[in-house]
């Protein structure tokens, strides 16, 4: 939607369903990434965001959001970390690491691998609704989403070339004069 986000654009949503339980939704981009294998592992994670209950359905029960990752073919989700009002507030997930994240689908591992031979990771968010008997519709807003990863560099080919060039140059002066001394 163009406007009444926090402020400006923001992304809405509405589900509208005859059946009740919870229905989990989630959103993410491709071209909001990280690949550890070749960025370095991610040590921790961070995800802020703004949200809102827009649903004016007096038998609607309430919206839960969360953060959600997608790593090469299965999702991955956080606890739900909020349940917005019916009007902006605004949502920090704290410092989480991957064993906060569990998996909702797919092959992969129970949680998603964070190290240097972890895959690509996409990011995004979810959400879940809980529907009364007989259903009901919802809709709700997300805007201001973001991500901070506190990683650990992978060194570059070339400086994984000159340590080990450094090495090789002190273990050729150490024998060059263990040598020397036996004579």
């Amino acid at each position: 939607v163009s406007t009444g986000g926090n402020p400006g654009a923001y992304r809405n949503a509405t589900i509208d369903t005859g059946s009740s339980g919870v229905i989990r939704v989630g959103h993410y981009r491709t071209d909001f990434s990280y690949n550890p294998s070749v960025s370095g592992a991610i040590d921790s994670y961070r995800g802020t965001f703004d949200a809102i209950n827009i649903d004016s359905n007096p038998i609607f029960v309430g919206w839960q959001f969360g953060m959600l990752l997608r790593q090469d073919s299965s999702f991955y989700i956080t606890g739900p970390i909020n349940n917005p009002s019916s009007s902006w507030n605004s949502n920090d997930t704290g410092t989480i690491t991957s064993t906060d994240f569990n998996k909702i689908s797919g092959a992969g591992p129970m949680n998603p691998d964070f190290t240097i031979t972890g895959g690509n990771i996409d990011f995004g968010y979810m959400f879940d609704i809980l529907l009364p008997s007989g259903g009901a519709e919802a809709t709700g807003g997300f805007d201001n989403f973001n991500v901070t990863l506190n990683t650990t560099a992978v060194p570059e080919p070339s400086s994984l070339l000159a340590m080990m060039s450094l090495v090789g140059i002190g273990m050729g002066a150490y024998r060059f004069r263990r040598r020397q001394n036996r004579k």
